[in-house]
Order: C-alpha cells, then sequence, then structure tokens
C-alpha cells in the first residue's frame, strides 16, 4: 500500500510540475509578444522622423530646381530669337537628368 501511495505522490507531483511547466511556456510566449509589440512600435516611431526628412530634403530639391530654372532663363531669355528655346532645351535636359 506504501508503494501506491508513493506513486499517487509522484504522479500528483508530475501534474504540478507539468502545470508549472505551462504557466511558465505561457509567461515567455507573452513576454515576446509584448517585445514583438514593443519593437514594432519602436520601428514606426523610428520612421516617422525618416519620412518627414525624405519630404524635406525633396521640398529642397524642388526649390533648387526652381532656382535653377529661373536662373537660366535670366541668363538666355535676353538672346533674340532663340534664348527662351535655348532655355527650354537647357531646363528640359536638367530635369531630364
Amino acid at each position: 500500500m506504501a508503494a501506491v501511495n508513493t506513486v499517487s505522490q509522484i504522479a500528483n507531483m508530475l501534474s504540478g510540475i507539468s502545470a508549472g511547466v505551462k504557466t511558465a511556456e505561457t509567461a515567455s510566449t507573452l513576454a515576446a509578444s509584448t517585445a514583438e509589440k514593443e519593437k514594432m512600435a519602436t520601428d514606426t516611431a523610428a520612421v516617422a522622423p525618416t519620412t518627414a526628412q525624405t519630404v524635406a530634403n525633396k521640398a529642397l530639391e524642388v526649390s533648387y530646381l526652381d532656382l535653377a530654372s529661373a536662373m537660366i532663363f535670366a541668363a538666355h531669355a535676353s538672346i533674340p530669337f532663340v534664348g527662351v528655346g535655348i532655355a527650354s532645351g537647357l531646363i528640359t535636359t536638367m530635369l531630364s537628368v
């Protein structure tokens, strides 16, 4: 009878250990999920300044292109008959490159 009680106690201990392992696995999965969500939030926050910088760079590039176009027209528009055509050709070449 003592052997049966011992086996029963061992089985109960193993059940308790198994439940503890499942609890630890659940906690580990939850922690991994939380860490992944935090990483995604951090990555999203890192993208916002990069996007803003890209937009600012594009705006600056457009303003420099406008300035260059105006300077080219100013330099060539005074040439009689062909100045505007030359300026337009140069600006088209500049924008296509």
